[in-house]
């Protein structure tokens, strides 16, 4: 949806605790484009707390490059 409407003002807030499967860290990897802001958790529920792997998250988003809005190029 966000590259159909291909804008510069429009993005995602990517919030990790909504990523609630084993998974997460792959489909977070390929959100990471779109993100303009973040909602960024210690923890988050999988029917327990578990807690979340803040430097995979920072390598992740420095490996796809993450500088804001302006990361896509426009």
């Amino acid at each position: 949806m966000i590259e159909a409407i291909d804008s510069k003002w429009f993005g995602s807030i990517l919030d990790i605790g909504s990523l609630r499967r084993a998974t997460h860290t792959k489909r977070f990897e390929k959100l990471v484009p779109y993100a303009v802001s973040w909602q960024i958790k210690e923890s988050v529920y999988y029917g327990k707390d578990a807690p979340v792997d803040l430097h995979k998250v920072r390598e992740a988003i420095e490996r796809r490059g993450y500088r804001g809005l302006s990361f896509r190029g426009r």
